[in-house]
């Protein structure tokens, strides 16, 4: 475990996946932003400086608290073709297709091209959101994604591996081809500059429209040319309709800390808020401990039968959740794993598991209390790029844990689900925590994790971001047995072990204002977090 020690300061702290996106938010912070700011701009850096793992034109969710209001944003893809008959768009032939991107453990298909993009949105989402709930201007807080797009940025492990384990879909189309190979034909090398010009342009177009920018103007009229080229789905009606959504989280409780939780469509939260629920009346094994994996792993599967009974293949809503946290269903799955613990019967669930996760996190806190987390990703990309301006756009539609019903198959305007949980915990001692992570149906379990770490045991921030981790998929147990878990791991042959720590399992970065003002700052090294305070 490459464990790392925390970085604290008294007016902010950031922990995101990147040097480069964790600087931006400091230098907001440091510039008058609150939380809100400098997770925005973080973001919007991170467009940049981790390419392969979002996007403008991809999707994503927000939890926030601004001067004490809780409030969850859900900025994800819909489905396109308002454009033409209101029934499922149909890609014309050779416009939706698939590769294979080989994982090492397993080979896992995803469809790219044209047919696969679903409506871009997180530009509009973060804009929307900083708009509503920042301090500053968009110049400023854009700012640090001009200079990133200006200079370029530095290529880490993570964007590395990202073009390996990508590389039939980075090799898909001329345009992400000049954008990831060097001039002798070899892929980026690790420390190399990354550099996406075009991608300034497009920023400023931010600056100019703000929350508009997707939806009319030079940058939407260049999609649909795209589109057009390409027998894409995407029309000025789809890119003019899109709404940002703004609610109440879900809520959970672990321990005496409240839990706020994205809302759905996405998944995340109200699985978490339910296997949470669930820990609660149940019993506190050592953590690490053989019993402690068990009761995870039975935690977790039964999580994810509840979840399959409830939504099955439909587009989560907060009917969904209520019905999911309903006390008496609750009930239900805390009998169901105490009658597992004692038979012994793990059942793996029935769900898809998307292995790379190409998705990123910011966790930022502010010197006033505010707090903010925002989980953005792109899919794997489709292989289309809006010409002269450099965005990547999304495979949404190609991605088949975000399709359950197959392809094609929802309404136009239909908003996408998803596994993306940003989260806040508050303790009654007015301290708050913001945490998120990458890594698709893993993040639910590695939050699920550091969260019980931090409150239920009472680990420091960094032994509860590095512990070892556990996961539950369609093909069974995966144990993270790099240093902890290795005792134990003989306990469950059946298991998959891995050997050392691995991306595999999420990168929670977490960021902690405690009730006395000091703000704390992790990076995950399993997805080369890097912290930053003041």
């Amino acid at each position: 475990m490459l464990f790392r020690s925390a970085v604290t300061g008294r007016n902010g702290a950031v922990a995101s996946g990147h040097p480069a996106v964790s600087e931006a938010a400091i230098d907001v912070l440091r510039g008058g932003g609150n939380a809100v700011d400098a997770a925005v701009a973080a973001a919007f850096t991170s467009f940049h400086a981790e390419p392969l793992l979002t996007s403008p034109a991809g999707g994503g969710f927000a939890v926030a608290v601004v001067d004490g209001e809780p409030l969850s944003v859900d900025f994800f893809a819909t489905a396109p073709g308002l454009g033409g008959p209101k029934t499922p768009w149909t890609p014309p032939e050779g416009s939706f297709f698939p590769v294979d991107v080989d994982f090492g453990k397993a080979v896992q298909e995803f469809h790219i091209g044209p047919g696969s993009i679903a409506v871009p949105s997180a530009a509009n989402g973060l804009l929307t959101l900083q708009e509503q709930w920042g301090r500053l201007g968009r110049t400023e807080v854009l700012e640090p994604a001009r200079q990133a797009c200006l200079f370029g940025t530095r290529h880490n492990r993570i964007g590395v591996t990202s073009v390996h384990l990508l590389w039939p879909i980075v090799d898909s189309t001329d345009a992400l081809r000049r954008t990831f190979v060097e001039a002798t034909g070899e892929p980026l090398a690790l420390g190399s500059t990354y550099r996406n010009p075009d991608l300034l342009r497009f920023m400023d177009a931010c600056v100019e429209r703000g929350a508009l920018v997707f939806c009319e103007g030079e940058v939407a009229e260049a999609i649909v040319a795209c589109m057009s080229e390409h027998d894409g789905p995407l029309s000025l009606a789809d890119l003019a309709a899109y709404t940002v959504q703004m609610g109440a989280p879900v809520r959970g409780r672990c321990s005496d800390a409240e839990l706020l939780l994205a809302a759905p469509p996405t998944v995340g939260g109200m699985w978490l808020a339910y296997a949470m629920a669930l820990l609660e009346g149940l019993e506190v094994p050592e953590p690490g401990s053989a019993r402690d994996v068990q009761l995870l792993a039975t935690v977790f599967a039964v999580t994810e039968r509840a979840l399959g009974e409830i939504v099955g293949a439909a587009t989560p809503s907060r009917g969904h959740a209520w019905e999911l946290l309903d006390s008496e269903r609750v009930v239900w799955g805390r009998n169901e794993v105490e009658r597992r613990l004692i038979t012994g019967e793990f059942g793996p669930p029935d769900a898809l598991d998307n292995l790379h996760g190409s998705t990123t996190h910011v966790s930022v806190v502010d010197r006033w209390g505010n707090a903010c987390s925002v989980t953005v990703s792109n899919g794997e990309s489709s292989g289309l790029v809006v010409p002269g301006f450099g965005v990547f756009l999304n495979n949404f539609l190609g991605e088949a844990d975000i399709n359950p019903l197959g392809f094609h198959r929802f309404a136009p305007g239909v908003r996408l689900g998803s596994a993306m949980c940003p989260m806040l915990a508050r303790t009654p001692d007015g301290a708050v925590m913001a945490t998120g992570s990458g890594g698709s149906s893993r993040i639910r379990s590695a939050l699920t994790q550091v969260t019980r770490n931090r409150i239920r045991h009472g680990m420091d921030l960094p032994q509860a971001v590095a512990a070892d981790r556990v996961h539950v998929s369609r093909t069974g147990l995966l144990l993270e047995a790099e240093t902890t878990l290795r005792d134990v791991a003989h306990r469950f042959p059946q298991a998959t072990t891995f050997e050392s720590q691995s991306m595999y399992f999420g990168g929670a970065h977490t960021v902690i204002r405690h009730a006395d003002g000091l703000c704390e700052a992790v990076g995950d090294s399993r997805r080369i977090g890097c912290a930053l305070a003041f």
